[in-house]
Parts: C-alpha cells; sequence; structure tokens
C-alpha cells in the first residue's frame, strides 16, 4: 500500500477546473497532498497518529462520566479541551513542540481560543500562545455543522438548523411542484 500511495504522489502535477471546459495550466505540487484528494485526511490522520498520546498523556482534560476528553480531531481540525488555563496552554505547548519535530505549520489565522462559561462570568485574559505566536479569543465556534457559543447558548444553533432545514424543505417543495406528478399536500 505503501508503494502504491507512494508512486501517486511521486512527480505530481495538478490542474484546476475554472468551469467544464476550461482548465488552468498544469503546476508541480512539491508537498502535501493533491488539492481536494480524498485520501488527503486519511493521510492526515496516519501522519498526526502520534500526537493523540502526547496530548493525552498529559492527563489535562475535562471529564465526562468517567472518560477524560482533552483533545478532538476531525480531518485536519484539531480541538484541544482543558478546564484550566493552565493546563490549555501546556497542551499547545506540545502541540507547538510537536508541529515542530515533524516540521508542520500551524495556520494561526485559524487557530483560535474560546472560555465556555456562564454568562454571568467574565471572559479570562489568559494570553494563550502557539510558540510565540498570540491566539486569539472567539465568541463562538463552528465544529461538524454545530455552532458553540462561549456562554453555552444554543440559540444560535437552532437557528443555524432552522434555517437548514427551512431552505432544505423550500427546495424540496419547489422541485415536487415543478415535477408536476406531485400535489403540494404531498
Amino acid at each position: 500500500m505503501f508503494k502504491v500511495i507512494k508512486c501517486l504522489y511521486s512527480n505530481l502535477k495538478s490542474a484546476i477546473r475554472l468551469s467544464p471546459m476550461m482548465f488552468t495550466d498544469w503546476f508541480s505540487v512539491d508537498f502535501g497532498v493533491r488539492p481536494g484528494d480524498n485520501l488527503a485526511p486519511t493521510l492526515f490522520v496516519l501522519f498526526i497518529d502520534d500526537l493523540v498520546p502526547l496530548i493525552k498523556g498529559l492527563s489535562q482534560g475535562v471529564f465526562i462520566g468517567n472518560d477524560m476528553i482533552s483533545c478532538l480531531f476531525y480531518a485536519d481540525d484539531i480541538v484541544l479541551i482543558s478546564d484550566s488555563s493552565e493546563d490549555l496552554q501546556s497542551q499547545l505547548n506540545v502541540l507547538h513542540g510537536w508541529t515542530k519535530k515533524n516540521l508542520l505549520n500551524v495556520n494561526i489565522k485559524t487557530t483560535k481560543t474560546m472560555h465556555v462559561r456562564k454568562a454571568s462570568s467574565s471572559r479570562s485574559d489568559v494570553v494563550f500562545r502557539l510558540g510565540q505566536k498570540e491566539l486569539d479569543y472567539v465568541e463562538k465556534y463552528r465544529y461538524l455543522g454545530l455552532t458553540l457559543s462561549e456562554n453555552i447558548d444554543f440559540k444560535v444553533s437552532v437557528n443555524e438548523l432552522s434555517s437548514v432545514a427551512s431552505r432544505s424543505l423550500g427546495s424540496s417543495t419547489s422541485k415536487f411542484l415543478h415535477m408536476g406528478n406531485m400535489d403540494f399536500e404531498i
């Protein structure tokens, strides 16, 4: 399998489809994976496999029942979870060390922190860093289609989900009526 993947990625060239019959010029892809490649998330998961035990080995996270949750991974997204600012900074330090060791860059523009708390509590003033780079705070975070807010308010998520459902229902109804075989009551 390794030989097949290696062959797929040697002397890699790509072009971008601009329209059904229009493409950019071919260009070399000297590192990373083919843009839009379905294999990319799997390769990334295999690549970061040794990061999970490093973060879990800190024994810093949040208990849910008897399980400690310290990190969530989905494709190339990583969420670090902690119940204290010291522990979160410790996790960020481990992540930074691992990225340096593995020659991986983290996009600081999309790397944020969120302090989840009751609305009556004020946001932490701790400055979190990944290496020497300061991370910004956000009030809400979108993960796997669900918007989580810093005050544990699900109104934003409910409104977004109901809006999407309403658009989908409207689109389905429009298509059914356009097809002519189904009446509005169906």
